[in-house]
């Protein structure tokens, strides 16, 4: 079990004067979880980017995202060889969210990525450094990945609703579950995906964030 764990950020730094603003793009490697990604670990990564770009708040949006793949080949099968990929975006603006229209690209492919679970949410109230910094509207998505196509350098883009399009999430690395290895001898692998097994992998690897499932 291996989630890659990325946070990417817009980042608009204001200067004196205020006509000479300049916007950035910048991609953070997060590191690596071995433990199911939870509600509260979000929560953490959200407050730890915050604070690390608080000198630059107010910053227009952010996202972040995490792969989860299958524990093993009769898993991987059993979800259609898929991993999941879960996006997490904060915006200023609440007409930008939710994002839209998420793509892989692997040369001059564009492969759309299905959604499979949605949710929509303000961040709470008060002294919290998220809101303080990225905004208060929250768009948390889950979408079936190929596994095909996460191949080093293949990269990932998101439309939101408005004012930004190809926001760039990030560039996979060469990382694979050891088990691909095994599977790359057999080119000719037909699954479909068993819907009550992606459920409960859901539900063990996103504890507490299963809200609203896309119909």
């Amino acid at each position: 079990m291996k989630f890659s764990n990325y946070i990417l950020l817009l980042i608009l730094i204001s200067t004196v004067p205020i006509k000479a603003q300049e916007l950035i793009h910048t991609e953070n490697n997060l590191g690596v979880s071995y433990t199911p990604i939870n509600s509260a670990m979000i929560e953490e990564r959200l407050n730890k980017a915050a604070k690390e770009f608080e000198k630059y708040a107010p910053v227009p949006r952010a996202a972040f995202y995490d792969i989860c793949y299958a524990k093993d080949i009769p898993e991987l099968k059993a979800l259609g060889m898929n991993a999941v990929i879960l996006i997490t975006s904060i915006s200023q603006n609440k007409n930008e969210l939710p994002f839209n229209n998420v793509v892989v690209t692997s040369g001059d492919k564009i492969i759309p990525l299905e959604k499979i679970v949605e949710s929509s949410s303000e961040v709470s109230v008060g002294e919290n450094p998220v809101r303080k910094t990225f905004g208060s509207f929250r768009y948390d998505a889950l979408y079936l990945l190929p596994m095909n196509y996460i191949k080093e350098g293949n990269k990932v883009y998101i439309d939101f609703s408005t004012n930004r399009k190809n926001f760039r999430l990030g560039v996979f690395d060469d990382y694979q579950p050891d088990y691909m290895t095994e599977l790359q001898s057999n080119k000719e692998i037909k699954t479909e995906l068993n819907i009550n097994v992606l459920k409960a992998f859901l539900i063990r690897e996103y504890p507490g964030l299963i809200i609203k499932e896309n119909k």
